[in-house]
């Protein structure tokens, strides 16, 4: 339902929020999202941080929030900023890569700050639907389609590496439909590339082995040396971008049914969570793409080129994953 302008919140001196519940995008810990009115009569999505009760976590809350203004700057996504930081190898628009940034609330200083009432808020231009929620509604999966979306995830992601940063929370609910363009969203778990990743900043089905064998080693840190902190790096979105366009293959969560078998088996071996999840993903077991995709509607799909540009994506090893800039050429997307 779209909010009225006469019965509704007013935000930032320039939107108004329904006073519904109709409105809601989504929410998650840290944030709610939802669909306000821009006084021009455009829709917007507004993410709105949670108030923290504790001195320290409103403290950490305002410097992620900053962090996330600052990276879409950064990336040229900004209100009213130019198209991207160009350079050699970047002839993409950003602005077609990556979900835009609209406005912001500010302090007193104009420098990203909270609103009057206290709370952080970002505009950002409205999506029409998830990926997720668009593998879950559409009919039959073409390769046209499985190509538009590997092309505009592989081009968002060497755009992203090229700056020195990595996404590390790459899903299908991060992947947007605007138009007739998909978008990589949530932008606030960037990290520079040789950054620390924090245990907490990964989803389980989507993060790479690596990962995985840290989450592993932190939990078993008593029984030997530690080799975290581990380092973010480009391979890591590779992973999960090889998960994701298999989502799309098999039009829906390739991955599901066996993290599900193993976490049943945790359950009853008492283990911590996702740690059978983890010690599959950690293992040396090669990824078997024809035994997810059988009998699924991507089987018919699965030729030789595609099996090929799955398997360098899904590499269990680290070094042995293509960067995206190579992935791009691949026959199959030229």
């Amino acid at each position: 339902m779209q909010p009225s302008l006469a019965t509704s919140t007013p935000l930032l001196e320039r939107y108004r929020r329904g006073n519904s519940a109709d409105g809601l995008l989504g929410e998650g810990s840290s944030c709610v999202v939802y669909k306000a009115l821009a006084y021009d009569g455009s829709s917007v999505a507004v993410k709105a941080f949670r108030v923290k009760s504790s001195t320290s976590q409103s403290q950490e809350q305002q410097e992620r929030y900053q962090k996330e203004v600052a990276m879409f700057k950064v990336l040229g996504l900004g209100p009213g900023g130019p198209d991207g930081p160009g350079g050699p190898g970047h002839v993409e628009n950003p602005r077609r890569l990556f979900v835009n940034l609209l406005d912001y609330s500010r302090n007193q200083a104009e420098t990203p700050g909270p609103e009057k009432d206290g709370r952080f808020y970002m505009i950002l231009e409205l999506g029409h639907e998830s990926l997720d929620t668009w593998l879950r509604t559409t009919g039959f999966i073409r390769m046209a389609n499985f190509i538009e979306i590997a092309r505009s995830l592989l081009a968002a992601l060497e755009f992203l590496h090229g700056l020195g940063f990595v996404h590390l929370d790459v899903k299908p609910d991060n992947i947007m439909r605007f138009g007739s363009l998909w978008k990589l969203i949530d932008l606030g778990s960037c990290l520079s590339v040789g950054d620390v990743v924090p245990l907490d900043g990964f989803t389980p089905l989507y993060c790479s082995p690596e990962l995985a064998e840290a989450a592993l080693e932190e939990s078993e840190a008593n029984l030997g040396p530690l080799r975290w902190p581990l380092r973010a790096r480009p391979a890591m979105d590779l992973w999960a971008a090889g998960v994701v366009l298999l989502d799309v293959l098999v039009q829906g969560c390739c991955f599901a049914e066996t993290k599900a078998s193993l976490d049943l088996v945790d359950l009853f071996a008492d283990a911590t969570p996702f740690e059978g999840w983890y010690r599959w993903l950690a293992s040396t077991e090669p990824i078997d793409l024809r035994c997810l995709v059988a009998e699924t509607p991507g089987a018919a799909l699965l030729n030789g080129e595609l099996c090929n540009l799955l398997d360098g994506l899904l590499q269990k090893e680290l070094d042995r994953r293509p960067s995206a800039a190579s992935v791009r050429r691949h026959p199959l997307l030229g």
